[in-house]
């Protein structure tokens, strides 16, 4: 003779006990994609830099060989890019440092989310 369990008097999970536990996991699921797109952006950026910074190589390589001359006005030029490129440095940091602060607090969210969710079926578990 077997002895079946008594199932009446178990604590079963139901869907929405379910739902609040992987609620969370999906916050975090979001997070780490937008970290991964954000990484993504930040690379090609990197990647665009020193390329950038190769060709200004050749440019002082140019101009020390006397292969190119360097006039006033491409002086002048030559300013106004690099300034636009500091400009837009900045911005790409201050878009960047947003963006990581939100994915921060979206984090801390889910965390909190997440304990919230395991006390309280905890807790609904518990009852008899």
């Amino acid at each position: 003779m077997t002895m079946r369990p008594n199932t009446a008097l178990e604590p079963t999970m139901t869907k929405r006990n379910i739902f609040s536990l992987l609620f969370p996991s999906v916050l975090f699921l979001i997070l780490a994609i937008a970290a991964l797109i954000g990484s993504e952006v930040q690379f090609r950026y990197s990647q665009r830099a020193a390329l950038d910074y190769q060709q200004f190589e050749k440019v002082i390589d140019n101009l020390q060989s006397g292969k190119q001359q360097l006039t006033q006005e491409m002086w002048i030029e030559g300013m106004r890019r690099e300034l636009a490129a500091i400009k837009a440095e900045s911005q790409i940091s201050d878009n960047m440092a947003g963006w990581l602060r939100f994915l921060g607090w979206f984090g801390l969210l889910g965390v909190f989310l997440q304990a919230a969710a395991v006390f309280s079926v905890r807790a609904k578990c518990k009852k008899p």
